[in-house]
């Protein structure tokens, strides 16, 4: 099914998500997401992907591409397969081992690795210089077989102390096991601001390496990773993305167009560019590197919080990404967190902080609402707080240097409403 924003008739920006992220995405999921940012990074960033056979065939010169791209557009790609990594950690990539790579007893010397790894283990040539540091980009996709999902769409989420699949490959892989694994990786990437998470959904199998029920199960957990109620609703901390492989392999689209996300289920949920298996074809994997790396590159520009002007950007799960609101009224939801942001002025550059001032619209007079200080971003060209009004009604907000009561400010009111 086609999803787009609901607010098609305002200029939107993406941040993350997540930053979304993610995102959050993340980049954000594919449904809210408009008029992202799609430019590469100004500068190399350092991306490791952890994958398979289907991965290396992605990332290969001359097949899918993608490291190539993803190098084009000032990333620095390294990779883990199969034998990598402390203990071989490498050769686990079903959902299940996620948990073991991120949440299990060892997985900080796994992460630690991982962070640190440089090496290339497909076969890609890399030009870009190393620019030293850890890697900040860390994609994550099991293979075609965690496409044979079982139990159902009504499966309830076990705790994850309960999940069997846990730590456990593809042993009992279900709707519901899948679930529970993934949202507790959540908690792990949360305390990893520094990092976005991608995840890239499982790619599907052939109609025939699979029953029609698991394949409908693999379109449930897909529709559900991607969904903004789904894995990231309520996941605040803007540093996860999840990109849907498998829609784009059965002939759907996960994908920016003329500067809005799109996302388009494929007419079957089966692969629509099979390789004599369930291996994607070259052709299939070329059309996911073109519609994946312009998708990541918003992911990334949202979550580094690039945007300068002063726009109240919802956390996951986002509505709406509202620019310049500084005439007439916009209107963002007092169910979400938001996260505010501008541009310094002059007299603002060097602050500590700034402090915002939140005034509510009460019988035809402003009266203030609240006062808090807002950090300072990275280059201290730019203020963003997190801030949720739980009231309904009509507000402003400006930025005030947080060091002088006196000085004045050098944003405009921003007027929004809040339903």
């Amino acid at each position: 099914m086609k999803t787009r924003s609901p607010l098609q008739s305002v200029s939107l920006r993406l941040l993350a998500m997540l930053v979304t992220c993610l995102a959050v995405l993340a980049l954000a999921p594919a449904a809210v997401l408009a008029a992202p940012n799609t430019s590469p990074p100004s500068s190399t960033v350092k991306l490791v992907f952890i994958h398979h056979s289907t991965g290396e065939a992605w990332l290969r010169d001359g097949y899918g591409g993608l490291a190539a791209s993803l190098g084009t557009n000032h990333y620095f790609v390294s990779d883990t397969n199969y034998g990598w990594g402390p203990g071989g950690i490498g050769s686990s990539t079903d959902i299940g081992d996620w948990w073991t790579w991120f949440r299990g007893p060892s997985a900080g010397t796994y992460t630690s690795a991982l962070y640190a790894n440089t090496s290339i283990n497909s076969p890609y040539a890399r030009a870009l210089a190393n620019p030293g540091g850890d890697n900040t980009v860390i994609m994550f996709k099991s293979c075609f077989p965690n496409s044979a999902v079982g139990g159902s769409a009504s499966d309830v989420i076990p705790p994850i102390g309960s999940n069997p699949l846990a730590g456990n490959g593809m042993s009992s892989l279900t709707v519901g096991n899948a679930k529970g694994v993934y949202l507790d990786l959540l908690e792990y990437f949360k305390t990893q601001p520094d990092k976005l998470f991608v995840l890239v959904v499982s790619p599907p199998l052939k109609s025939d390496a699979t029953n029609a029920t698991q394949a409908a199960n693999a379109r449930t957990l897909a529709n559900w990773l991607v969904d903004p109620n789904g894995l990231l609703n309520g996941y605040t901390a803007g540093n996860v993305f999840v990109f849907d492989y498998y829609t784009v392999l059965t002939g759907g689209h996960h994908r920016i167009v003329g500067g809005t996300v799109e996302h388009t289920a494929g007419p079957s949920n089966y692969s629509a560019y099979p390789s004599g298996d369930s291996h994607p074809s070259a052709a299939g994997d070329q059309i996911a590197t073109s519609e994946f790396v312009p998708m990541l590159n918003a992911a990334y520009n949202a979550w580094k919080d690039g945007d300068t002007t002063v726009t109240p950007r919802p956390l996951l799960p986002r509505k709406a990404y509202l620019s310049r609101p500084t005439s007439g009224k916009t209107r963002v939801s007092r169910k979400n967190t938001y996260r505010w942001h501008g541009t310094l002025s002059p007299k603002q550059i060097g602050a500590s902080s700034v402090r915002l001032e939140i005034q509510q619209l009460v019988r035809g007079r402003w009266r203030t609402y609240a006062t808090v200080n807002a950090r300072i971003g990275s280059g201290a060209s730019y203020w963003s707080k997190q801030l949720r009004i739980t009231r309904i009604g009509t507000f402003r907000i400006r930025a005030r240097h947080a060091d002088s009561d006196h000085m004045p400010s050098a944003s405009a009111y921003t007027k929004f409403t809040v339903k």
